[in-house]
């Protein structure tokens, strides 16, 4: 059964977030890495391994992606996208922290074993995973994650409301100077949209276009 054009779109918007993340998720592992090697601590857990700490970030970024990028884009957007930014981010966020407490102790179970060896049940496994759970480095993750939900949302809202690309080109400063560029534009004409007009009134009217375009695009 083929996939509707929508839905491939959608789709492709969950890789390309979860590629985002895992580079991102990656590079904040190897940040890591080099505060634990620094001046600054001074002691190192005998179970760091700079390997499997990194996979780690990898495979939970993965995992996030496949869940959070699509609850994002296909639950999130799709109920939020007609309201305010704000309700989209603490929609978002909630969703994340679900999320977020449900991979934590399964990325933690996978590093405690591949580091130790030992089965996930046995008692210093749990003991493990809960103190990664409770930890400081947990709290940094979530300030990382949050702002990383944050603009990740709002990287959708601007890609659906004014195309895709169009912010990373309001970055780069394209639009500074005047240049020209390729255009397509569709021109729509509503049958008897005077009389639904005035029959509807102005706000009603207004919410139906609104609902119109939001189909059509």
């Amino acid at each position: 059964m083929a996939l509707k054009p929508s839905t491939r779109i959608k789709l492709r918007k969950v890789l390309n977030i979860t590629i985002w993340w895992m580079v991102i998720n990656f590079l904040f592992g190897l940040y890591n890495h080099s505060i634990i090697h620094s001046n600054f601590v001074t002691e190192i857990s005998d179970f760091y391994d700079i390997r499997l700490s990194l996979m780690a970030n990898v495979v939970s970024a993965f995992l996030a992606g496949l869940i959070g990028a699509t609850t994002l884009v296909f639950i999130v957007y799709e109920r939020f996208r007609e309201r305010p930014y704000i309700q989209g981010v603490l929609a978002s966020a909630a969703s994340f922290i679900v999320i977020f407490y449900t991979i934590t102790p399964i990325v933690a179970v996978l590093y405690f074993t591949g580091r130790t060896g030992l089965p996930a049940f046995h008692p210093e496994t749990r003991q493990a995973v809960i103190d990664q759970v409770t930890s400081g480095t947990v709290t940094t993750y979530m300030i990382v994650w949050a702002m990383l939900i944050s603009s990740t949302w709002l990287v959708i809202q601007v890609s659906e409301k004014f195309g895709p690309g169009v912010l990373w080109k309001l970055i780069r400063g394209k639009y500074q100077f005047p240049r020209q560029e390729d255009r397509i534009f569709m021109f729509v004409d509503l049958k008897s949209s005077t009389t639904l007009a005035e029959q509807l009134g102005n706000e009603k009217y207004f919410g139906l276009l609104r609902q119109f375009f939001i189909d059509i695009t």
